[in-house]
């Protein structure tokens, strides 16, 4: 009896965390999720900036193994970084500002930046829609 008890305990769980997997969350501020998404991101964006990044995200979306991320860099102290000193004046009056939209992938227990664009004019996500290399859900995009 007592074996059957802890079998149904690990099935349970089991089945717990796949139903949590298969649904659309936005990891709030201040978890483990959000934090890991948005470190996965840091790197190439800060190389991008020539800068050290915070970031005040618009949205925040996982689900399944992806993530989207639409956010506004700014320096740590708080300030805004010059566009134009970074990117130049012809390129930066083409540009949606600093923006940055991403989309990454867990893989195992790490969140990997699969595509980034600061500033993009276009929602050049939304060619992940049909991709079947990526297999990004649908529902993540809200685009698809």
């Amino acid at each position: 009896m007592r074996s059957l008890m802890v079998w149904f305990f690990m099935a349970w769980s089991l089945l717990a965390n796949v139903q949590a997997q298969e649904r659309l969350i936005s990891p709030g501020q201040g978890t483990p999720e959000r934090k890991a998404v948005l470190d996965a991101l840091r790197p190439a964006v800060e190389k991008e900036l020539k800068g050290e990044v915070i970031f005040v995200v618009d949205t925040i979306r996982a689900y399944r193994n992806w993530a989207f991320v639409m956010a506004n860099p700014q320096r740590k102290d708080g300030k805004k970084f010059d566009i134009v000193q970074i990117f130049g004046r012809d390129r930066s009056q083409h540009m949606d500002g600093l923006k940055v939209t991403a989309l990454l992938q867990r893989r195992g227990s790490q969140w990997v930046l699969i595509e980034h664009h600061v500033g993009a004019t276009d929602v050049w996500y939304a060619d992940y829609c049909d991709n079947k290399a990526h297999k990004v859900p649908k529902e993540l995009l809200e685009v698809c």
